[in-house]
């Protein structure tokens, strides 16, 4: 239920708390904020980096485990494992704003390069799932070769 913020110049570790079971967590575009996924309690903890300390929570569906931001800051897309489905939040708003059900229990979440798609991975079915983020619907899926279970999709510069 912590995150640890090293200083790696002097060593010193500051426990942060957070949720319950934390997992996946992505940065806002200007490093200011850390949204942290809460597995076990369903929510995503944001903290301010500058200031070390959790500043508040929002809650999500069940078993949030990988997140991305968009370029712009404004909106949270995160992989639900426990739901079988992918979460939008707003950051302003610190609310969820859409759960999106997927054909299985997805593992990852990651934005391609032009951030119009997002890509989870359901690997127990060897899926990739692809979701526009214009319209926060599942625009197709992805089957990849049997066994293989995919992970997340890293789109080049």
């Amino acid at each position: 239920g912590t995150l640890a913020a090293v200083n790696l110049r002097t060593g010193d570790v500051r426990l942060i708390p957070v949720g319950s079971r934390p997992q996946g967590a992505a940065f806002s575009p200007d490093y200011s904020r850390l949204y942290v996924c809460n597995s076990g309690e369903s929510s995503i903890s944001i903290i301010d980096t500058a200031a070390k300390t959790k500043i508040g929570d929002i809650p999500t569906g069940e078993g949030p485990v990988r997140i991305a931001v968009t370029a712009d800051g404004s909106t949270l897309v995160y992989a639900l494992q426990t739901a079988n489905a992918a979460g939008f939040a707003d950051t302003k708003s610190m609310r969820q704003t859409k759960q999106l059900q997927l054909p299985g229990q997805p593992v990852s979440m990651t934005l391609s390069a032009k951030q119009d798609l997002a890509f989870s991975s359901i690997q127990a079915q060897d899926k990739i799932c692809v979701i526009s983020m214009s319209t926060r619907e599942l625009e197709r899926t992805i089957m990849a070769p049997s066994g293989s279970g995919p992970d997340p999709y890293l789109p080049l510069p």
